[in-house]
């Protein structure tokens, strides 16, 4: 059984490419050398904020993923729109996360417009923020005996 960040990393995946975003993952210093692709979904390695439970209960995980479209020289009421637009595509990308089997709850959802680029390509941003929680059981836990 694959442990429980990898399967969510999964679905993150397949939501983002679900909305037909190009997905990539790493830490935030690489995003300018691994972004080859508009539009873009970059999720930073995600991490464990809480556990309820020994061996059977719920783990919550930190969630960060920036959402990229290409444009070099947007002006204000172009950005608007577009970080308006890039709200809508994380929203339906969290709705599709959620409907994976193993999560239970998505909490503390944050979207904050990127002041500058990410990448020397130009974009308009937006760095979604959330909290995971995904239950486990005795089959897939990391304290299994």
């Amino acid at each position: 059984m694959p442990m429980l960040r990898e399967t969510l990393t999964a679905t993150i995946e397949k939501a983002a490419i679900t909305e037909g975003y190009a997905f990539h993952t790493g830490f935030a210093y690489r995003i300018n050398n691994g972004i080859a692709k508009f539009p873009a979904a970059w999720l930073l390695p995600v991490r464990i904020i809480a556990v309820e439970g020994r061996r059977d209960g719920y783990l919550t995980y930190q969630m960060t993923l920036y959402l990229m479209h290409l444009d070099k020289k947007p002006r204000p009421e172009s950005r608007e729109r577009q970080w308006a637009e890039l709200e809508i595509a994380a929203l339906r990308i969290l709705d599709n996360i959620y409907a994976g089997r193993q999560i239970f709850d998505i909490a503390k959802i944050g979207c904050t417009p990127a002041e500058n680029t990410l990448t020397n390509y130009g974009e308009i941003a937006l760095k979604i923020e959330c909290e995971v929680r995904i239950r486990f059981c005795p089959a897939d836990s990391p304290l299994e005996d």
